[in-house]
């Protein structure tokens, strides 16, 4: 049986931090995350944990993620936004907090990924996470 979980994050303002802010020391090889990173995977994690499964889903997901960025000029709510951050930078750090959190085992499970960001007139990220349930025998 397939089954679809949806929620809602909801934000002061939508996390800025992107996997891009990992850095590394050349000289050791070794990867830091910067304080905008740690601090948007804190903001994510606070709240996924509230939604996360009992146990990691198993098998493929599709999972569909909308970010909503608020806006003064009541022209643009809801239309979409074309200016900075890149939608695929600032999903996959929210991805990779539902991978810690422990929505699945592993992202390559995310078969079907749909995102899109648009102003509204809450700073918001709306996820549906869908899959197939694993029955038992």
């Amino acid at each position: 049986m397939t089954k679809s979980d949806y929620f809602i994050l909801v934000f002061d303002q939508i996390p800025s931090g992107t996997a891009q802010m990992k850095r590394a020391n050349h000289k050791t090889g070794v990867f830091f995350k910067s304080k905008t990173l740690l601090d948007t995977e804190c903001k994510y994690m606070d709240q996924l944990m509230e939604y996360k499964p009992k146990e990691p889903l198993e098998g493929p997901v599709s999972l569909s993620i909308s970010f909503y960025y608020t806006v003064k000029s009541k022209k643009l709510k809801g239309k979409y936004k074309t200016s900075r951050g890149d939608l695929d930078n600032i999903s996959k750090i929210l991805i990779d907090c539902m991978t810690k959190t422990g929505f699945w085992k592993d992202d390559a499970q995310i078969v079907r990924l749909s995102l899109s960001k648009q102003y509204s007139e809450k700073e918001q990220a709306e996820i549906m996470v869908t899959y197939r349930e694993v029955e038992d025998d």
